[in-house]
C-alpha cells in the first residue's frame, strides 16, 4: 500500500502546485498583461481564444 500513498501524496503535491500557478497567472501574469498589451492586442487574444474548441473557459 505505500505505492497508493505515495500516489496520493504526489497528486496532492500535484494539485497544490497546479493551484498555485492558476493563481500566478490571475494575480500577476494576466494583471501585467492588461496593464502593458494595448487593447487591440488583448481584442485579437480574445477572439482567437473564442475561435478554439475548448474557448468554453475564455467565456
Amino acid at each position: 500500500m505505500r505505492l497508493r500513498s505515495d500516489l496520493a501524496d504526489a497528486l496532492v503535491a500535484f494539485g497544490d502546485a497546479f493551484h498555485d500557478h492558476v493563481r500566478f497567472e490571475e494575480r500577476t501574469l494576466f494583471e501585467a498583461a492588461q496593464r502593458l498589451a494595448l487593447s487591440a492586442a488583448l481584442d485579437a487574444i480574445a477572439e482567437a481564444c473564442r475561435d478554439r474548441p475548448t474557448a468554453e473557459a475564455c467565456r
